[in-house]
């Protein structure tokens, strides 16, 4: 087995974050599981100061007490702390802006900076920097906990596209190179802070390059990888561990958010057998790093959104048990069936957690017992009764009777149309009575405008749908009635 100095969960606040006494409940369970510290990455949520104040996401921010509530709650548990800031790639929420336009790579795109602008650096850097003084501010006395900043810099779509990257006689991999080293070379010598950056533009790069550029004596790699069969090759490793020293590379998995963009229920199968896959290839590389005594660690990443611009994925609760499942298997270094069982036990599941919740999608009948459950149970409920809805739909008696066409028309039989609008009403009296469940059971777990975007996002259009179609099977059943 791989010996590891750090088992991170990555929290993604860029939609739906929860609540600091949510995290207040969630973080000592994740302790017990083997979870030793946190990859923080608030995005739009962090409470910027003037200067940056546009950044911020007013519906759904944290407020400096709360961040001061959160980083007080890590110290306690003596939880190591990673704050990233996207310092390339991924800056939608800054770039989206009319007054950063001018810094887009791409006028049309707001992926990414220029990094030949000036401006567009010291933004980013001073974006970091105030991340960094409140969370040295709050972690001062203990500073062990504060070693690392992770600098994101993963998937920057945009490169050399502007005139001025253009001029600069770089190439994409030279100018992406040159960006991130410069970031981290403000960070070391200011913040005394390690830099992390996320793997995936590097994977390309000639190890020549990335050696002549410095990169791999300022910052530590982090590998990411979220499929469940494993696809990145042996001998990109081994590129790795020929530029960066083997003890100084970080590794990811995932627990949500990594399925599709759209996806609602958290599948253990596919973030188990991606968990799995880890060990495996954390333990290769150890063997084959010589005098190499463990590895920088392993993160379990939750992603809340694909990016900024993307609709929610998993809402962190639904995620939990699997979340959990994957800290332990970590922990322990496997996955049993005595793992599954007990931890489906401790979390109050009547039998085991579902392998596969798209084969085996029942909604829970019964209490269950870790942070967040009810907001689970109601998601399960809310999409089985999608499910149920959307096959509805497609019946023949809709199909048949009820279709664009007829209802354009409004033209249709009678009788068929009352018993379709009879059940439409159920299910819009179903969904009604979901979504007020929904919205009581996320009551101090997500800030409000989290919980309204899920319903904008999953509930309401079929809601809309119903109100819709009761609407036009009145209009037919009325203008064919026979007035005595």
């Amino acid at each position: 087995m791989a010996v590891l100095e750090h088992r991170l969960v990555h929290l993604d606040l860029k939609g739906a974050p929860p609540t600091i006494q949510y995290l207040q409940e969630l973080l000592p369970l994740l302790k017990s599981c083997g979870c030793t510290g946190l990859l923080i990455e608030y995005e739009d949520t962090f409470p910027f100061g003037e200067d940056l104040s546009l950044l911020v996401n007013k519906s759904a921010y944290y407020r400096e007490s709360d961040i001061r509530s959160l980083l007080q709650l890590c110290s306690e548990l003596d939880f190591a702390v990673v704050p990233l800031v996207q310092c390339f790639g991924h800056l939608e929420y800054a770039l989206k802006h009319e007054k950063y336009f001018h810094l887009r790579e791409c006028a049309q795109y707001p992926n990414n900076i220029c990094p030949m602008l000036q401006e567009a650096v010291d933004l980013v850097l001073s974006m970091i920097d105030e991340v960094v003084a409140l969370h040295q501010a709050c972690l001062g006395s203990k500073s062990h906990l504060l070693r690392y900043f992770h600098i994101g810099a993963d998937e920057v779509y945009f490169l050399r596209r502007c005139p001025n990257c253009r001029a600069s006689g770089q190439t994409e991999h030279q100018l992406f190179l040159s960006h991130v080293t410069r970031v981290a070379n403000h960070i070391v010598p200011k913040h005394s802070l390690q830099p992390i950056l996320w793997d995936d533009m590097l994977r390309q790069v000639d190890p020549e390059l990335i050696r002549a550029s410095k990169l791999s004596s300022l910052a530590q790699p982090m590998v990411w990888h979220y499929a469940s069969q494993f696809q990145l090759k042996s001998e990109y490793f081994n590129k790795l561990a020929s530029v960066f020293p083997p003890d100084q590379v970080w590794f990811a998995g995932s627990f949500r958010g990594s399925v599709v963009a759209n996806c609602q229920i958290t599948p253990l199968y596919h973030h188990s057998e991606n968990t799995q896959a880890w060990l495996g290839v954390m333990r290769d590389y150890q063997q084959a790093s010589a005098n190499c005594k463990q590895l920088a660690g392993f993160v379990l990443t939750g992603w809340q959104r694909y990016d900024h611009m993307a609709c929610l994925c998993e809402l962190l609760p639904v995620s939990v048990p699997v979340l959990l499942t994957c800290l332990v298997t970590v922990r322990e270094f496997g996955f049993t069936v005595d793992i599954h069982t007990k931890l489906s036990r401790q979390m109050g599941f009547p039998d085991l957690l579902p392998w596969n919740p798209f084969v085996q999608n029942l909604p829970p009948t019964n209490e269950l017992s870790f942070p967040g459950w009810r907001v689970y149970v109601c998601v399960y409920k809310l999409q089985a009764l999608r499910n149920e809805f959307v096959t509805f739909l497609n019946s023949d008696w809709v199909q048949g009777w009820m279709s664009a066409r007829h209802t354009s028309r409004l033209l249709s039989s009678p009788a068929v149309v009352e018993k379709i609008s009879s059940q439409v009403d159920r299910y819009r009296h179903e969904l009604s009575a979901g979504e007020a469940a929904f919205k009581a059971a996320c009551d101090s777990v997500l800030l409000p405008a989290g919980s309204e975007e899920w319903l904008d996002q999953q509930i309401r259009p079929l809601r809309r749908k119903c109100e819709n179609m009761i609407a036009n099977a009145n209009q037919i059943v009325s203008l064919h009635a026979c007035v005595s």
